[in-house]
């Protein structure tokens, strides 16, 4: 349930990361998981509704595939704010090659990856602010 009292959420630069070369897409994808797992961004529930779209395309010049992740995370010192970053992965021109790494034939993909990361700052989401004696009579919104 949204708290209809918060404050309006603070909204951060969006960054965007881009790489152009080989690389293994299940190798990728796993660990982009697993680092917002070690940063506390998903645990065993949210995981399971975090991936809010998923298009795979096929095209002349290779796959194109897209999904979103989105994402958030309290701190257990401060529950007055919560962090929502929404991950927007795009890869494209995606093609299965054959590269040979240590004497090992290994199957990787080829391709453009671009990763666009918005995220915003949400004070007093479930409107705990509203119960708090003192903060309750803020006059900033």
């Amino acid at each position: 349930m949204t708290n209809t009292t918060a404050l309006t959420p603070f909204p951060l630069p969006q960054s965007k990361i881009r790489y152009d070369g080989t690389f293994d897409y299940y190798q990728f994808y796993i660990n982009m998981f697993e680092f917002l797992v070690e940063w506390g961004y998903v645990n065993s529930n949210s995981y399971k509704y975090m991936e809010t779209y998923w298009s795979e395309v096929h095209r002349p010049d290779g796959k194109e595939i897209w999904w979103w992740w989105k994402t958030q995370k309290s701190e257990e010192e401060n529950k007055f704010y919560t962090f929502h970053i929404h991950y927007v992965f795009h890869l494209k021109k995606i093609k299965d090659v054959e590269i040979i790494e240590g004497g090992k034939k290994l199957n990787v993909q080829k391709g453009q990856i671009r990763v666009y990361i918005n995220a915003k700052l949400v004070f007093d989401e479930k409107g705990d602010w509203d119960k708090h004696w003192l903060l309750k009579n803020r006059t900033v919104q």
